[in-house]
Order: structure tokens, then sequence, then C-alpha cells
């Protein structure tokens, strides 16, 4: 090493490195500031030059000699110092080292490591290996592989399947290193590592097996101790394909091993397995075992096994083999029970194993056991009674059967509180009261003192069917007629007849039920003094309980079904429409309270539909309507009410409205708290247009097919906002203009101005005024959007309409303003007519053909118009939570205005 004191001076090279290669030295040195050249002196060890001196040539830089030459001979003691032009270097002695470089590696690839190993190098302490990438250039980052031996492990799990590597290596001693070896190659080929799947050991042996290798050349099976050294000597193992067993010395007497499977593959090296930990404990097989059969269920005990984890319990045949129909039942505890098996009564053993993790003991001696079994009940029926909310069962007799044991399960498991019921009959009613709506489970078996028999089972759901309402009874052409009010969830309905002792009337007359009504004949009625009928609804499996009787003396009529109630904001008026009732002379409908409680005086009509006053009633409260029939037995039940909601709405403002080749737009203005919208059309004359107008328009705009009208003439486009069980007040409506049903208008070439029309009844919240006129905002409006309209097929209107379209609205207006525009009939489904209905106090009519309190009128029914033909209906718009009320009997099926059609709208 230099002296620290030369370091001292500035202008004295110091040597900083001398190293050995091959056959050559390198000298290297620091530089001194200044120094134009150095030079580079070898002595001998007599401290004179050596002769013949060394070769030198530079070593990169000028700080870096190499030296070679005959002179450098191995054993040779040399010293080297270096000078500037004015001053030498302190002398470095060295001993001279030349190794030579090592041979090609043996190489072989195996899961993420290359094993390499070569001859040893004379006078290398240490080697260094390099692994080279595919074009032979060294592998960054490199893998730290520097070892004193000739052998390496090379950490490769970062080289590519697939790809060649080659591996070369290099000696050291000291600062003495040799030349690079050549290069060795090897594939990057992994093996998969083999998985122990299952190991279990018994009787001084383990059986194992693996997870199978595809392309495996062999497997290797080694056995270590608890710390992982494998044992010595190895025990004997033999196997095929992907098991072993291994027998032999350190198998057995509570050792504890690891037991690990290599798999290789041809040229690819041996992958191991991780190892699998074993206790090899002997467990003795289990003592005192004791099988019994009672109730059609096995059971079995013995005395517990030391240091066993659990217990296999095997049915064997009278030869010793398992049963197939029973596999193996393996428990925890030393005991077991189980549906006995249906062989028994022919004798069949049980066997016993002790076991525990991967390990299985002596297995006991098979035990006989044998059982004379009753087989399962028969028949087994079950019935839910919804008016006790119990349940009744029946089933067939069991030959040699002395009682039967009934249980009842929620879950799987007993119903609490519900013991099993031992019975001699062959029905019972556990006496449970069950949950409306849940599934139960029943079960049933027959005994004996020596024998218990198999379960029949049944599953139930305990269905809550309500009592028939509405009950009546009234001669007919032949015998009596009985009616009554349909049960949710009923698939059928039991009549019973009975006589003054609630006793079945004898002889039983004739009961033939068609839905809700049935028919009863036969001589044992003119005969009975008084009897009555009873009626109760049933489903699969229930019986619902029994509604009030009725006798012919007594019957009233069953209530009204599907009442439908509309609320209408111009009218402030309820209408309500309802399914006739057989035989029906007359209905009387009332309003009713969100309690259910009746408001005000009911109002009597011979139709199924009815208007009721609503001006006295909340805004936004709910209420209902109920409807009661009378017969000529009486005054029936009142229905359950039909809601609706006040809902006072304004009329939306009508934008524009423009007719085109495909049909009419129509936009308008929203109405705070609408869910949907309506439009209608009506022509020139005032008579509704076919098709029919679009109901439950979600937005504030509408496109309604053109109607089939000849020639040219004029319709109005009117919406009003809509809620569940509400109408709001039809807007002013606007003309367009209709052309020909060619498409060709003769005597007009241009679109109609929109002229607001105005009621002329009054000036109230609900209806504009009767002079009000399209604002030149809203005429700007038109005339701005007319190029974008015929754009899409429409024809906007000009602010200049023709004289026509104003006598038109100035016609409409006297017309609506001095009563209806409707015919005294108006046309009704199917070609049918509605007759003209009387108007009330306030001008109202009940039915079609007259106006409401503001003098709109109503929508003609939908159906036959009187048109020759019928264009497509358009399809609707639909608005969740907006409902249309469809048609009854014949009834139109569009919500209407509240004016002369309101009766009709809500049906």
């Amino acid at each position: 090493m230099p002296d620290p004191a030369d370091a001292l001076d500035p202008f004295v090279p110091v040597v900083v490195g001398v190293s050995i290669h091959g056959a050559s030295v390198i000298v290297d040195w620091d530089t001194v500031p200044g120094a134009a050249d150095y030079q580079v002196e070898v002595l001998g060890a007599d401290g004179e030059p050596l002769g013949p001196p060394p070769a030198m040539e530079p070593g990169g830089d000028a700080s870096s000699v190499v030296l070679s030459g005959p002179a450098l001979a191995d054993g040779a003691r040399i010293t080297v110092r270096v000078r500037s032009v004015s001053a030498w270097s302190k002398a470095t002695e060295l001993a001279l080292v030349m190794l030579e470089a090592p041979q090609p590696p043996a190489l072989s690839f195996a899961a993420d490591a290359i094993a390499a190993s070569w001859p040893p190098i004379a006078g290398a302490v240490a080697y260094e290996v390099e692994v080279l990438d595919a074009d032979g250039l060294p592998l960054h980052p490199q893998p730290d592989a520097t070892t004193d031996g000739t052998a390496a492990e090379i950490e490769a799990s970062a080289l590519a399947t697939g790809v060649e590597y080659g591996v070369r290596v290099r000696a050291s001693a000291g600062i003495a290193t040799s030349a690079w070896g050549r290069a060795a190659t090897v594939r990057a080929a992994r093996v998969p590592q083999p998985v122990l799947v299952d190991a279990l050991y018994r009787g001084g042996k383990v059986d194992f097996t693996w997870s199978p290798i595809p392309g495996a050349t062999r497997y290797l099976v080694q056995v270590l101790d608890a710390e992982g050294t494998r044992l010595s000597p190895q025990p004997s193992v033999s196997g095929f394909n992907h098991s072993a067993t291994i027998a032999g010395a350190g198998i057995g007497g509570g050792a504890r091993v690891q037991v690990q499977v290599g798999v290789e593959v041809a040229g690819q090296g041996t992958a191991w397995s991780d190892p699998l930990p074993l206790e090899l404990v002997d467990l003795p097989a289990p003592a005192d075992v004791v099988a019994t059969v009672a109730g059609g269920t096995f059971a079995a005990r013995w005395s517990a096994v030391p240091g066993a984890a659990g217990y296999r319990v095997e049915v064997l045949d009278d030869g010793g083999q398992p049963v197939p129909a029973h596999p193996p039942v393996d428990v925890q505890q030393p005991t077991v029970r189980f549906d006995a098996p249906a062989e028994a009564a022919g004798g069949l053993q049980v066997r016993v194993t002790a076991t525990a993790p991967h390990v299985e003991g002596a297995p006991s001696d098979p035990v006989p056991f044998a059982a004379n079994l009753l087989p399962a009940p028969g028949d087994l029926a079950v019935v839910y009674l919804a008016a006790e909310r119990r349940v009744s069962l029946s089933w067939s007799a069991v030959e040699g059967a002395a009682a039967y044991v009934v249980g009842l399960l929620l879950d799987g498991a007993p119903l609490p509180g519900q013991p099993a019921l031992e019975t001699h009959a062959t029905r019972a009613t556990p006496a449970a009261t069950l949950a409306p709506g849940t599934a139960y489970e029943v079960r049933v078996r027959a005994a004996r003192p020596d024998a218990d028999g198999a379960w029949a089972t049944a599953d139930f759901v305990a269905l809550d069917l309500a009592a028939p309402t509405g009950l009546g009874v009234r001669p007919g052409d032949d015998g009596f007629r009985a009616a009554w009010s349909a049960v949710p969830g009923a698939a059928g309905y039991q009549v019973h007849v009975l006589d003054a002792d609630a006793e079945p009337l004898a002889p039983a007359p004739d009961v033939a039920v068609d839905g809700t009504t049935a028919r009863i004949s036969g001589p044992a009625l003119a005969a009975a003094g008084y009897f009555e009928v009873r009626v109760r609804a049933t489903a699969p499996g229930v019986l619902g309980p029994f509604g009030e009787p009725a006798t012919p003396g007594l019957a009233a009529g069953a209530p009204p079904a599907e009442v439908r109630a509309l609320y209408h904001s111009a009218s402030r008026r309820v209408t309500a429409a309802w399914a006739p009732v057989p035989a029906a002379m007359g209905y009387q409908a009332r309003l009713a309270d969100a309690a259910g409680q009746p408001l005000g005086d009911a109002v009597s009509g011979d139709d199924p539909r009815a208007a009721l006053d609503g001006s006295a009633l909340e805004e936004g409260a709910a209420y209902g309507v109920q409807v009661r029939a009378t017969t000529a037995d009486g005054e029936g039940d009142w229905s359950p009410a039909a809601p609706f909601t006040v809902v006072d709405l304004r009329p939306p403002t009508l934008l524009r409205a423009f007719a085109g080749a495909e049909g009419i737009r129509a936009e308008w203005s929203p109405v705070d708290g609408a869910a949907g919208y309506e439009v209608r059309v009506d022509d020139a004359e005032g008579t509704r247009v076919s098709p029919a107008p679009a109901a439950d328009v979600a937005g504030t705009s509408a496109f309604i097919a053109r109607a089939s009208v000849a020639g040219r003439g004029y319709v109005e486009v009117r919406a009003r906002a809509t809620v569940p069980g509400a109408v709001g007040t039809w807007s002013a409506p606007q003309g367009v203009q209709l052309a020909s049903p060619t498409g060709a208008d003769d005597d007009h070439d241009g679109p109609v101005e929109p002229t607001a029309q105005a009621r002329s009844k009054d000036a109230s919240a609900d209806s504009p005024s009767s002079t009000e006129t399209p604002s030149a905002t809203d005429a700007g409006i038109d005339r701005a959007t007319s190029s974008a309209a015929a754009a899409d097929g429409f024809a906007a209107e000009p602010a200049d309409a023709p004289s026509e379209n104003g006598a038109r609205a100035s016609a409409d207006a006297a017309g609506e303003s001095s009563g209806s525009t409707d015919s005294p009939e108006s046309t009704g489904p199917a070609g049918g007519t509605y007759p003209p209905a009387e108007s009330d106090e306030s001008g109202e009519s009940g039915e079609s053909g007259g106006s409401d309190e503001s003098g709109e009128e109503g929508p003609a029914p939908s159906g036959d118009d009187g048109a020759s033909e019928q264009p497509p209906t358009p399809v609707p718009q639909h608005v969740p939570g907006v409902e249309t009320i469809p048609g009854i009997g014949g009834l139109p099926a569009a919500p209407a205005e509240p004016d002369a059609e309101e009766v009709e709208a809500v049906g």
C-alpha cells in the first residue's frame, strides 16, 4: 500500500491498484497535477530493473498501464513503481499468481434455479458465475452467484420460460482473477410443482397421492424428520403413477415426519412439492361397540379411543362388504344416529374405526344388527284450516301398527311448543296455532312396542283465506241461486246447505258451483220449512272459514265489485263506476273519508255509475267512494271504498299546435303537481275525431297521428294534467289546418294561425278568460319555430290566421257558453249509444251529451265515431304512477273531463 506520507506530496503519483489478469499485470495510480507524462519501472527481487524489461501498454487512460512479457513468470517477485517527470512513486511489491480459466460448467434447470458445477482451478480460492442472455451478453440485473466451491445454484425466477441462457465461470485468488471460461447453455423450462392431495397412515404404512404432472419422466418420494432432515436410511417406497405407499423404519410409533414428492421431466430437472407434516399415531380399534334400531332410527355407541379426533362408521352386508346405499358416516363423538337402513330387516353389520388427521386406526370387529321396520303410511293428505289456523292430517292404515306418531316441523326442526302427537286413529289435528303465509312440514309414522316405521312427509303453506262476504240467495227458474264476493287467493268454493239445526239438509240438494255463484236444486228445498246456505273458499290443501249464512228470505245481494272513483278539478265533482250486480234494481253511492266514515247523503240511480258533489272536500286529502246494490231481497252491503285524491290542478297553457304530413304535434306549459297529461282532438264541427286522444303523456308535448277527415277541416288540441284519482281542467284549444286524406289542400296553401279559444261560463282560476288571445310573444315563438317545425314534417302556424278560423273560435265559444256541442245521443263503443243524462242544479250532466260548470264539452267515448275507416290508434306514452281506469261493461276506457262525460270517463 502507498505510504501515507507520500500522499501529502502532490507531485508524487500514488499507486491505487495492481491486478493480475491471466499473464498480464495492470497497474493503476492517481494522476499528479501538472504532470505531462509518467514512467513505470519494474524491479526484480534484487531491486534492480527487471531484464529483459516487460512490455508496457496504456491501460486505457493516463493513469493505467498493462505489463506483459516473459519476465513476468509464475511465482516471480517484482516491484512496480510509477513517477511523474519529476519524481517516482513509492514502490509496490506483489507476488504474481496466474490462474487458468475454468472449463464450461455442467448445467441443469429445476423450478426457479440453475444448478451449475465445474472442475476446480489450481490456486483458486473463489469463483464468480455469470449468466448471459440469448445474445451472449451479461444479463442485467445479474444474479448474485459468487461461491468458494465448484458448484452454485443461481436464482432464476426472472428468467423467461423457453429461452436459452449461457453460464460462464472465472476463478480468483486475492488480486488475481482468471479469464472467463467458455459458456455452457441451458434452457429455462420450469417443471410444475406437484401438490400432495392426501396422505393416510394406517397399519405401519402411509398411502398418499399427488397431482399428476404432464410429461413427467418419473416421480421421487422422500421422508424428512420434523426438522426437515432427510431420514437415513430412507423407508421403502412403492408406487404407481401419482400415488405411493411408504413403509419401513421410522414409519409409525408416534413419529413426526414430513413427506415430499418430486417430479422429473427429461432435461428440465426436478421440482419438489411442499412438505406434508404427518404424526404417525397408532390408534387401536374401538371396543364395546353396541348397535340398536328403535323408532326407525339406527343408533350405535362404543368406547372412546385415546388420541382419536373422530370416528368412521360403516354399514356392511352379511359378507362384510360396504353397503353402497349407505356410505360411511364420520362423527366426532363415540356415538351415532341415523335413519335405519331398509335392509336392516335382513341383517346388517356395523364397523367403527378411530381417526385423526391423516391417520386411520384399526377397525373394530363387525357388530350385527337387525330391525323389523314398519312401512311409511300411505295416502298422506294435508288440509290447512284457515279459520282455526291449524292443520288437519289423514293417512291410510299400516298393517301391524299399534299407533301413529305425528310431527309438525318448521325449517326442518320440531315446532316449538308442539311435541310429537301419538294417536291410534288415521287422522289428527295438532293443537299448534300456525302463522299465516309460513311453510311447514308434517310427518307421520307407524309404531308398535318393538319397532317404529318409516316417516311419511308432506309440505304445506298456511295460506290465510278470508271468509266470503256478500252472500245472497234468491229464487231462480230451477231452485235457488246463490252469489257472493270473490276471495283473493281462492281456487274454488264449497257450498253447504243446512237445516234449522245447522245440520246438512237431507236428502242433500244438488249444488252446482260456478265461480262465485251456485245453483241449488232438489226436492229437499221444497220440503224444508227453512234452510240456510254457507260458503267458504278453498285452495289446494287449504279450507277457508265460512262466511255469514244467508237464506232466501234474508239475502240482500253482494256488494258491487270493481268500484273506481275520479276527482275532477274543473267541476269539483267525483265520478264513480262499478261492475253491474246481477238482478240489481238500483244502486246507492256515497263519499267516505280516509277512515271509511260516510260523508253526506248517498246518491241513488239505476246505472252502475254516479256523480257526487265534491265541492266541500279538502284539497290534497284522500277520500273514497262506497257503493251498494238494491235487489228484490233488500239493500246489500256497502263495497270497500274506492280511493281518490282531491288535487286541483290549473289548466296547462297550450303553447302551439301544428299539423304535418303524418299528424299533429302539440306543446304546452308544465303544470305543478301533474303526473302526466292527456290530449284530445275535435274536428271543425266539434265532433271527436278518430283515433282516440292520447292518454298518459309523460312530457309536455305529444304527437297525434293524422285523422281520416275528408276535405279540409280544423282540429283542436287540448291538454289536461292528471294524477292518480284526479284530473285537471282542459286548456284553451288552438286550431290548426288539417289537409285532406290525400295530403292535398286545394283551398289553402298555408297553415292556420293558432287561436286561443276561451270558455264562456266564467273567468275562474281553473279556466282561461273568454277574452284571452295569443300573446305577441307566443306568436313570435310560433313564427320563429316555423322553419324547424317544417324540417320535422310539420307546418308551423303563421301570425295571420284566415278569418275562417276566427269564425270557428267564435262559434265554438258561443256553442260552449250555451250548453253542449254534442248531439243528444253520443256514439258509444261498438256502435252503441248512451242516452242523454239530466243536468244537475249547476248545469252539470251526469252522462254524455252535457257540459260542465265552465261550459266545457267532454270527450266522446273512444271506439266507433261513425267514420267509415279507423286509422291506427297512436300508442300512448305511459307515465309511472298514473292510472288510466279501464272500461267496465262497454264503457269508454279513457278518463274524461269533468263535464257531461264525467261518469263515463271513470268507467
